[in-house]
């Protein structure tokens, strides 16, 4: 009589394995997984979904994985300069080049400094970037503006979320046709908003923290004919 397999995590096809590596963060993986068993060591190293999030990790752990990671099979990074993780971007990005993720459509840059996110985008153009968060300390200068312009204007990015002040959307929306599909930005002007739609004419969704409403004239006020943007749902 055939012996009976007992169901098991090792019994799995590898292929339903990297589903369910999908569902757990890279701590989990690395940490946890990866030591188990010979098989699952040699699985977390050609699982090619890692989403690595940094925001709130320590030294130990962010040293630790990113000694494990091969960056061609990372989609997704969120780097954090916060008061937990002083100095962490800079330090990730002295570990790797951009240009290793082949894979990367997701980058998320949290209280990036200004000088350090110009490095940057002069790097990320040639990535297949789906999404883009970078949340900036300090005053923006027109040398990241313009670098921000062309990002959008040039690579494949379809979502934005972004610290803006006032003044500053029209100088990175100024002369650009954008393939946004969903924006987030800080503060604009009611003039800026405008500007957006128009040059935004595939964008679906548009969230924006405050908008100034004191640069309304005369004609283009409250009063006045409206204006739609069909393309927004919301």
């Amino acid at each position: 009589m055939p012996t009976k397999l007992n169901p098991s995590l090792l019994t799995l096809p590898v292929e339903l394995l990297y589903r369910i590596l999908e569902y757990l963060d890279v701590h989990t993986i690395l940490l946890s997984f990866h030591k188990v068993c010979t098989k699952f060591h040699t699985i977390t190293q050609t699982f090619n979904g890692y989403e690595l999030d940094f925001s709130s990790s320590t030294k130990d752990d962010f040293h630790f994985i990113c000694h494990l990671i091969h960056p061609e099979n990372v989609i997704s990074i969120i780097v954090s300069d916060r008061e937990t993780t002083p100095g962490q971007i800079k330090l990730f990005f002295s570990l790797f080049q951009i240009q290793q993720f082949t894979r990367l459509r997701s980058l998320t840059l949290d209280n990036i400094d200004c000088k350090d996110l110009n490095e940057i985008l002069h790097d990320i153009l040639p990535c297949s970037l789906m999404f883009l968060s970078c949340h900036t300390r300090g005053k923006r200068n027109k040398l990241t503006l313009g670098l921000l312009s062309m990002f959008i204007t040039e690579s494949s990015l379809r979502q934005l979320s972004i610290n803006t002040h006032a003044h500053h959307v029209a100088e990175i929306f100024s002369s650009i046709q954008s393939n946004l599909r969903h924006l987030t930005i800080g503060t604009c002007t009611y003039e800026e908003y405008h500007k957006i739609l128009r040059h935004c004419p595939h964008l679906r969704t548009l969230i924006i923290d405050d908008c100034w409403m004191t640069d309304i004239d005369e004609t283009n006020s409250i009063g006045s004919l409206p204006i739609f943007y069909h393309q927004l749902i919301s």
